[in-house]
């Protein structure tokens, strides 16, 4: 180490820390100011006059300062919403503010703050919009696009309009009234249909080609037997044979699915739009999407929340709704393995779990796991290693996991096709 470095460490070492949640204050102008004015002040008292006249003009400005932000924010109103209420990760969405001022004279400095547009490397306190003016008695509507990177319910807390006009000394705000939610729905991506084991629960709307019955199109054709309806006769194939013959049809009948998701954080890489967690909670609601396309009744388990979902469009958003509103650090402690245990019906279950996950949340499940050392964990946090058999999917690659996902799917797929 030379000397330079050396010195480099001195000069910039903090030698007393616990000092300084006293000192801070000093790094605000309105700190220095402060200061400033005490020192005018006693330079005026012991030395000369003119100290008083400094220690005014200081006091003046500190007056200006304060003052002018507020009664800037008391005469203008704030109004904010949303040209949609659900949107996927990546989409752009119309947002509208729409300001009044009700002063004589215009507002400048205007600024949206506090977790409104928040992304995944955000922070709380950090500028979303910063207006310029607000004209004299007028209505202003200021219009943008919005592109969430993360899912969740915006604003994700109580957006304000603040102002630190004219001198930076002080920060005004007043909470903004918003028009309803922007919910964001997880980034989802396409995945084949599989073949699912035949259900049991009746359906007219969903035929199943595993079970034969009454419903559906015609999936062969067998001797008549009685209680026979005539018009399931095969008349061609009675007149060939010379005795009755009926068509058979497919059965009205619903496949049932269980999808769970591992969302302790203690089994997860950090938090962030691509951690492990929700790249699990994408995988999850493509999966719904997919098997709910394909006809399916689907459970849907995540943190001790649940959703039972039925085919088509609302179910659909359903699921997408309690993966949006999911929050990890709020999470309940139900287990997911009992309602599983509870549904004998559901003939396939999906765990999306990962590396780090101590026991499996539904035994007998097919199993997405998911590298947690590749998404950026602690490899000094593995606390242990599972001997399990190989996981019928594994995504060892955070930045193409829609692609591999949909490979070993599609694989699996294939595989059962050919009933391997």
């Amino acid at each position: 180490m030379n000397l330079r470095t050396r010195l480099e460490r001195i000069l910039t070492h903090d030698f007393s820390p616990w000092a300084n949640r006293h000192v801070y204050w000093l790094k605000s102008p309105l700190g220095l100011l402060i200061v400033a004015a005490v020192v005018a002040l006693i330079c005026g008292l012991s030395i000369a006059s003119q100290g008083f006249v400094v220690f005014a003009a200081i006091v003046m400005v500190l007056g200006v300062g304060i003052i002018w932000p507020r009664l800037g924010l008391c005469g203008v109103a704030c109004e904010l919403s949303f040209g949609e209420r659900r949107v996927h990760e990546g989409e752009p969405v119309p947002v509208t503010v729409s300001i009044v001022n009700r002063w004589p004279i215009p507002v400048w400095g205007l600024a949206i703050e506090k977790r409104f547009f928040v992304t995944s490397d955000s922070e709380a306190g950090e500028t979303a919009v910063a207006l310029a003016q607000i004209g004299p008695w007028s209505k202003t509507d200021f219009e943008w696009e919005f592109t969430p990177e993360c899912r969740g319910s915006y604003p994700q807390s109580p957006p304000v309009i603040s102002t630190a006009f004219p001198f930076g000394l002080w920060t005004a705000s007043r909470p903004i009234r918003t028009q309803g939610e922007l919910l964001v729905w997880p980034r989802t991506f396409e995945l084949d249909g599989l073949p699912l084991p035949p259900g049991r629960q009746l359906c007219v709307a969903t035929a199943s080609d595993q079970r034969a019955g009454t419903e559906g199109e015609t999936i062969g054709a067998r001797p008549y037997r009685l209680g026979d309806s005539l018009r399931s006769v095969h008349w061609a194939l009675t007149a060939r044979h010379d005795r009755f013959i009926v068509r058979e049809r497919q059965d009205s009948a619903q496949s049932k699915a269980v999808i769970v998701v591992e969302a302790s954080p203690n089994w997860h890489s950090p938090p962030g739009g691509q951690s492990s967690l929700e790249w699990s909670i994408r995988i999850a609601a493509s999966a719904a999407a997919v098997l709910l396309e394909q006809g399916a009744l689907v459970r849907l388990c995540i943190g001790g929340n649940q959703v039972d979902a039925r085919p088509g469009n609302a179910g659909l958003r359903q699921v997408l709704d309690l993966l949006a509103r999911f929050d990890a650090a709020s999470r309940t402690s139900t287990s997911p393995s009992r309602h599983w245990s509870e549904d004998r019906e559901a003939g396939f279950a999906i765990e999306i779990t990962t590396d780090l996950a101590q026991r499996a949340l539904l035994p007998g499940a097919q199993q997405i796991v998911l590298n947690t050392a590749a998404f950026g964990a602690d490899e000094d946090f593995v606390l242990h290693e599972l001997e399990t058999p190989r996981s019928w999917i594994e995504i060892d690659n955070p930045r193409q996991v829609p692609a591999q996902v949909a490979r070993q799917w599609r694989r699996h797929r294939q595989e059962v096709f050919r009933g391997v």
